[in-house]
């Protein structure tokens, strides 16, 4: 520990004004048990401003390195850790599915966190949040009849956009992908209504659909089609046609890389991150876009081959801030980089990483200074309980505020989570949650917390 000026002015202050207090004590209760009580919070002080108890260790030579001791991930790159910090008990509510239809495989909220989608298998149902209560608002389930794996609501809450495929999460070993739709609702009112046709995939099996994202006005609309190795960009009032579509031959990249299992884009649309997990060996990429002279402003490669980086990605609304993960693939590890964008490199540059195990879920803040991490495969409270971290963006660097880990055995919680864009609400799916009998039927789980705790 290092001491400076800051320490010893202090402790100096504090040992003048307890040996006040201890001469008076002493004059005036000499050998009563109180003398020891009223000295002893200045005695405390003293301890932890002289000798650190209480302060947080300083930053590790190598920040980046996995933490042995942690090697679960909790461990960005400023050399902060949760620990024991586990706020799970700023818990709200919760919302169980029933068999088989994994409720929270997709989660999406609204900037202020009073509107949640629910994406389940062959269900999507709307939620109202209060401070005070928490109901159902809509239930659209019978638009749905697979895997509701991707979600995304405008900031003010009146227009979504929901992807229906039958594949899971990357690395994608085997095209599942026969059945893909999207489509896009329009709350008007308190009621949601379906706009226009579904949009399908242009060729069978090629995941359109698997991944989705809306601007802040709902004014453009990115679906990534990993199979089919394309992003299309919509606008609702034309949904029917593509107004641009971006592939390996528009830009130039490699072949074959599920470019699209990832995509996120920025509340004006001007910009769009892209995951492509298999480019490379599998190291796996992603890519920022510029949409306004469509090219490639910006690449982002794997460490090693089989990370499956890209897998997935998310840019908060402001373009401040750009998240990226890996798989791990057939390994145990896994990681997810973060970066802030500096305004005199004109470009993202890494400012922390964070160690995972498996598949990793993201979600961002509105001004991209919270960031939630979902670890599905985590073994925190037992085999595949899951974990969430959340971060928060100070002094450069993010660094861990806390954590929520899953129930029990094979809850896979992290599954998928949603930040509200304020940051103060956050959602966690998990898609093996059991029933309330004990019986693991695939009922699915998803959880509401409040946040506004620092």
């Amino acid at each position: 520990m290092r001491t400076n000026m800051k320490n010893i002015i202090p402790v100096l202050m504090i040992l003048a004004m307890l040996h006040v207090q201890v001469k008076g004590q002493i004059e005036g209760s000499l050998g009563s048990f109180n003398f020891f009580i009223d000295i002893l919070p200045s005695f405390c002080q003293i301890m932890k401003l002289f000798f650190g108890w209480g302060i947080r260790p300083e930053r590790p030579d190598n920040p980046g390195e996995e933490n042995p001791e942690n090697p679960e991930g909790t461990e960005p790159a400023d050399g902060s850790d949760p620990g024991s910090n586990d706020i799970s008990s700023e818990f709200e509510n919760e919302i169980e599915g029933i068999s088989s239809v994994r409720v929270g495989t997709a989660l999406a909220l609204n900037q202020e966190g009073n509107l949640l989608a629910v994406g389940g298998v062959g269900s999507l149902t709307m939620y109202e949040i209060t401070s005070s209560s928490f109901n159902l608002q809509t239930d659209l389930s019978s638009h749905f009849t697979t895997w509701v794996g991707a979600i995304d609501i405008t900031s003010n809450g009146n227009f979504m956009v929901v992807g229906e495929t039958d594949t899971t999460v990357p690395p994608f070993e085997t095209n599942t992908a026969s059945e893909s739709n999207v489509k896009i609702f329009e709350q008007t009112g308190g009621t949601w209504s379906k706009v226009g046709s579904t949009l399908t995939s242009e060729t069978p099996g090629d995941g359109f659909g698997f991944s989705v994202s809306i601007s802040e006005d709902g004014e453009k609309i990115a679906v990534g089609a990993p199979y089919g190795n394309y992003v299309d960009i919509f606008y609702p009032e034309f949904i029917t046609e593509v107004t641009k579509r971006y592939n390996e031959v528009s830009l130039g990249i490699d072949t074959n890389i599920f470019f699209g299992a990832s995509v996120s884009i920025d509340s004006d649309a001007l910009t769009v991150a892209v995951g492509a997990p298999h480019a490379t060996n599998n190291k796996g990429s992603a890519y920022i876009i510029d949409m306004s002279s469509d090219v490639v402003a910006q690449t982002f490669l794997g460490n090693a081959a089989d990370d499956y980086y890209g897998s997935s990605v998310a840019l908060s609304q402001d373009t401040s801030t750009l998240v990226i993960g890996s798989n791990g693939g057939s390994s145990t590890s896994s990681y997810v980089k973060l970066f802030r964008y500096d305004t005199s490199q004109q470009s993202y540059e890494e400012t922390s990483v964070v160690t995972s195990t498996g598949h990793t879920t993201l979600s961002l803040s509105s001004n991209g200074e919270r960031v939630a991490i979902g670890m599905p495969s985590s073994d925190s409270e037992g085999e595949n309980s899951g974990k969430t971290i959340i971060l928060s963006y100070q002094n450069d660097l993010f660094g861990a505020i806390g954590f929520i880990s899953g129930s029990g055995s094979e809850v896979y919680s992290g599954s998928s989570v949603s930040l509200s864009g304020d940051g103060n609400r956050l959602a966690i799916g998990a898609i093996g949650d059991y029933n309330e009998q004990g019986s693991n039927s695939n009922y699915g789980d998803t959880r509401v917390y409040f946040l506004n705790f620092v």
